[in-house]
């Protein structure tokens, strides 16, 4: 769509002499003009004729002529296409990215001349004028070559588009407290000039601006020498530091602001003096930079869809709707993304699927928009494609620790309320009179997959005619499973070992003991196992006691075991956007 250059030649019509000089607004009686532009835009630009049918001579050729404010012709095309009321589309090329060759702005002017039947009042056409040329009608419209294209977008084929699926990961954006984290990048030897309509800071220290830096606000102080011109008024407000966000990049050392550089003055507040040029200063600018990013392994699909054959007749794309609906089901597309696309017949564009509208055949519909969101006749349908999506991980960050509360690759689920209770049992063990570890019981369980951890509570009591030391171990084993297996199991594995010493002293051992949790062995998870219960006296003797009962045994995982971390701060961390 970036048009291709075409040049014209041909005769003024102008300069053609006439019998009849239309000067109606829309040549009701002749041309019957309509959709005539009050500005020539970039891109191609709709005026559309429909020959009035008995006042024109049958089978007689329209001319048509534009020229520019230098009374150089302007290309135009007039598209083997007729509308359904019988009237045809001029499609007027306007230039502004051709250097030289760009179309000025300025007054152009917009001629047709055609053979007619009868003179304005219905008179016969004198003899000399008669079967020939003779009626003229012509209009003067400004043209603005940068301006975004109003026209009608209208199509004579139908684009092209194909799509594919990515599954991209989200990012973390780096914070500083609450406050996104941004690089700054600062130089010297910028200029700044101001004409027209447009404002460009060019950096010449060798560093570049770069894509990410578009919006952010850029500083200009430090100037070697005063802005020009110079304000001979007394009390302006700012005249040695300029700041604005840069809007776009024309490379990578020159950037097009959004503002020029303005001073009021305290004591002139509807006065405002504009500076065109500095010629030397330093800059600075502050943006948020995505290599900074770290992956959360969140996964999002998105759609990618790449266009072909956007040429319109007449218009310009300036923005693309992207709809989607189940195939096969009644109900309305609904609105997935509106995109603005670049001036060109060929583009891609990536829009981001919602886990709804994931494993299941879908249709897509693009719709074509010119800048001000009239919608094209013509639409595109791409035929039916299920998006897989990806994985989806929900997080919680407490301090420097991030809890994946829901993993969608495994399913997996943590929380801090979420544990089983394995074992819950108020029998009272004990062990008299003996330094052997002795087994006092043991319990039977599964481990569902992914648990991760357990929390042991329990109640120890020592006695003893002397301080002695009471201990209450728990030990882990594997079942040894299939034929010819019958209460075997696998060698024992430590869990957690509380020794108590004490003449007379009694302990209860709770989620608030800063060894409450402790590991399932990665080679036990998800399996049968036992948990053995295990007595040990620090010495021999009578009256020498330990005593374990209460014992409560939990399952969970590692944000609902983390008890360091219990008392949550909730504040939420901004979102990342995808890689």
């Amino acid at each position: 769509m970036s048009l291709v250059f075409k040049k014209a030649s041909r005769e003024n019509l102008l300069n053609v002499p006439v019998y009849i000089n239309d000067t109606s607004n829309f040549s009701p009686k002749y041309f019957r003009v309509a959709d005539v532009p009050s500005t020539l835009e970039k891109g191609k630009n709709l005026l559309r004729i429909s020959a009035h049918p008995t006042n024109l001579v049958d089978n007689s050729q329209i001319f048509i002529d534009v020229r520019d404010s230098n009374g150089d012709a302007i290309y135009f095309e007039i598209p083997d296409y007729v509308e359904g009321d019988k009237s045809r589309l001029i499609s007027i090329w306007i230039y502004n990215d051709k250097g030289d060759n760009n179309t000025p702005n300025g007054d152009a002017t917009i001629t047709i001349v055609g053979t007619s039947k009868v003179g304005e009042n219905g008179e016969q056409i004198p003899d000399r004028f008669r079967n020939r040329p003779n009626v003229r009608w012509s209009t003067v419209l400004n043209v603005d070559r940068d301006r975004k294209n109003t026209s009608s977008v209208i199509f004579n084929s139908t684009p092209t588009a194909t799509v594919s699926e990515s599954i991209e990961k989200y990012q973390d954006l780096p914070q500083n407290g609450t406050a996104l984290q941004l690089t700054t990048q600062t130089g010297n030897n910028a200029s700044y000039i101001y004409k027209g309509t447009t404002a460009v800071v060019k950096i010449s220290d060798g560093s570049e601006f770069n894509s990410e830096m578009i919006g952010y606000p850029l500083q200009l102080s430090g100037f070697t020498t005063p802005a020009t011109p110079q304000t001979s008024i007394k009390n302006p407000i700012n005249i040695t530091s300029y700041t604005s966000s840069i809007l776009r990049l024309i490379n990578s050392t020159t950037a097009v602001m959004e503002n020029p550089f303005t001073t009021q003055f305290s004591d002139r507040v509807d006065l405002t003096h504009t500076f065109t040029n500095i010629s030397s200063a330093d800059y600075s600018i502050s943006y948020f930079q995505t290599g900074s990013n770290t992956s959360t392994g969140n996964e999002r699909s998105f759609a990618n869809i790449t266009f072909s054959n956007v040429e319109p007749m007449v218009g310009v794309v300036d923005k693309v709707k992207v709809l989607i609906k189940s195939d096969g089901l009644p109900g309305d597309y609904e609105l997935l993304n509106e995109v603005t696309v670049p001036y060109s017949s060929s583009f891609s564009i990536k829009v981001p699927i919602p886990s709804n509208h994931l494993r299941d055949p879908k249709l897509i519909k693009l719709q074509y928009l010119n800048s001000v969101g009239d919608i094209s006749r013509t639409e595109t349908i791409i035929e039916p494609f299920v998006f897989q999506g990806g994985n989806l991980y929900i997080q919680q960050r407490v301090g420097s620790t991030t809890y994946t509360l829901f993993d969608s690759t495994t399913g997996a689920v943590d929380g801090r309320n979420i544990g089983r209770q394995l074992v819950s049992d108020s029998t009272e063990y004990t062990l008299d009179n003996s330094s052997t570890v002795t087994e006092v019981t043991n319990y039977s369980v599964t481990f569902l997959p992914f648990e991760t951890k357990l929390g042991i509570s329990f109640s120890m009591k020592v006695s003893s005619t002397g301080t002695q030391s009471g201990t209450t171990r728990f030990y882990i084993a594997g079942a040894q499973t299939g034929s010819g297996k019958y209460d075997d199991f696998d060698s024992e594995v430590l869990l957690s070992t509380r020794a108590f010493t004490s003449v007379v002293g009694e302990f209860t051992y709770s989620p608030e003991d800063s060894n409450y949790i402790v590991d399932i062995p990665t080679e036990l998870q998800g399996r049968f196992c036992k948990i053995i219960v295990k007595l040990q006296n620090g010495s021999v003797g009578v009256g020498n006691t330990t005593k374990v009962k209460n014992i409560s045994i939990i399952s969970t995982r590692t944000y609902g075991a983390d008890f360091s971390s219990k008392y949550v701060d909730t504040t939420p961390s901004l979102p990342g956007p995808p890689l």
